[in-house]
């Protein structure tokens, strides 16, 4: 699956952190979170925002909304199986088949929805890759502000497709 994500970098201009962005997404495939990314992918070449421009704003808002929903859809879904099966069947992911549920809408199934909940999934849509800077993704609006709260670092957002 194609995964539009928006990296954070430090750097001195656009040719920088295009080149800091290349290096930090090369460095997320090491770490297995993809398979393989695309500096020119299906959204088109890769650009460098400011973090403080009008689009870089708009970037990092787009990414956090998608992480609040993937956190929203594995909260509801954790939800479900708490609600609706014992800690036996969902530790050993004894749910009944598809085809004889009725399950309500965006609901998967799985002890994987537990992680996705905390963070773990690779549906995190923003991420500060750089050693120097933060090392991770970025999991909600209080660890942006935290980032972005530091006004001494030259941020730049870059999208860049990854695969999974």
């Amino acid at each position: 699956m194609h995964y539009l994500i928006k990296l954070i970098v430090e750097a001195e201009n656009a040719e920088d952190a295009l080149i800091e962005a290349d290096s930090d997404a090369e460095t997320l495939v090491e770490w297995q979170d993809f398979d393989w990314y695309d500096m020119k992918g299906r959204w088109g070449d890769s650009k460098a925002y400011k973090v403080t421009s009008k689009k870089g704003a708009e970037l990092l808002k787009e990414g956090m909304q998608s992480t609040r929903g993937e956190f929203d859809s594995a909260v509801k879904t954790v939800r479900y199986m708490l609600d609706n099966f014992s800690e036996e069947e969902i530790y050993n992911e004894q749910f009944p088949k598809w085809d004889e549920m009725t399950l309500p809408q965006d609901v998967f199934l799985s002890r994987w929805q537990f992680a996705r909940a905390g963070g773990r999934g690779n549906s995190i849509y923003v991420y500060a890759v750089n050693g120097d800077l933060w090392g991770g993704k970025v999991e909600n609006d209080k660890s942006l502000e935290s980032i972005l709260s530091d006004k001494t670092k030259k941020l730049w957002v870059v999208p860049v497709d990854f695969h999974n």
